[in-house]
């Protein structure tokens, strides 16, 4: 990790974000720090801040006709122009 990259992640930490980490010679995945304090150890772990999951939605215009949303949601969003929502689309899952 850069020094940028190490200072990004303690920041985000400081700020209550969720922190993910790993073995930093490892491609295996990635675990959640539990609690509010941690004990970073660049020389060993590799962390990262945990990407926010996104989906599109399935919804229902007023003329019954569905489709997707053009977004990305981590929330069920709200119905707009009359459309109604009906489900998360699971296969449009994405990280940001």
């Amino acid at each position: 990790m850069t020094h940028d990259e190490m200072i990004a992640v303690i920041q985000s930490a400081k700020e209550g974000k969720h922190i993910q980490y790993r073995v930093s010679s490892s491609d295996n995945g990635w675990t959640d720090c539990i609690g509010r304090t941690f004990n970073f150890n660049f020389a060993h772990w590799a962390y990262r801040i945990k990407p926010t999951i996104k989906y599109q939605y399935v919804v229902q215009n007023v003329y019954g006709e569905t489709m997707l949303t053009c977004e990305f949601y981590s929330e069920k969003p709200e119905a707009r122009m009359g459309a109604m929502v009906i489900c998360r689309a699971d296969w449009t899952r994405r990280e940001e």
